[in-house]
């Protein structure tokens, strides 16, 4: 059951396209119940994006949030692009706390946020991303992943009280 401002974290064992698709699912999902809900592309979409709503600028003081997230808010569109093809960058976007607050702010305005992240075994985006959520799941790829790469995103969301919800199998 979705509960108003919840905050999904979507995330891999390896680096997989699933991991958007999968995000991108549940938000369309979502929305056509009837819910304003939103996915934050944490670096894992096509980088062909990386103009698009830009929430790197956001946080780098470059822009403004109402003129990247109106879009977003209003429900006319429902996925919010970081505006950088660097990974690095991405990553210590992440890790500083104007990202939590964007997250807060969205949660407000949203009855999900989706957060879609690259693996837990390859980057820290996702460990930091978990603290802002309610929950996680895992797309899984069928022959990349391990069980034990799992158990051990697992141990780690547990550490961070974080629920894990389970795992989607991505062919």
């Amino acid at each position: 059951m979705i509960e108003s401002g919840d905050v999904l974290l979507i995330s891999g064992a390896s680096k997989n396209k699933g991991i958007f698709d999968l995000a991108l699912g549940i938000v369309q999902v979502a929305s056509s119940m009837g819910r304003n809900a939103v996915l934050l592309d944490a670096g894992v979409a096509n980088k062909t994006n990386v103009q698009r709503n830009g929430w790197v600028q956001v946080l780098k003081g470059q822009t403004s949030f109402d003129e990247c997230f109106a879009e977003v808010i209003s429900g006319s569109e429902n996925v919010a692009y970081p505006g950088s093809s660097d990974d690095a960058e991405i990553t210590r976007m992440l890790a500083i706390d104007e990202f939590r607050a964007l997250v807060e702010t969205l949660r407000q305005n949203s009855d999900l946020v989706v957060i879609a992240t690259p693996p837990h075994s390859t980057s820290l985006n996702a460990e930091l991303v978990a603290i802002t959520s309610n929950g996680a799941i895992l797309a899984v790829h069928s022959g990349n992943d391990s069980v034990n790469d799992i158990n051990k995103i697992e141990l780690s969301l547990g550490m961070m009280k974080i629920p894990f919800l389970g795992v989607v199998l991505i062919e």
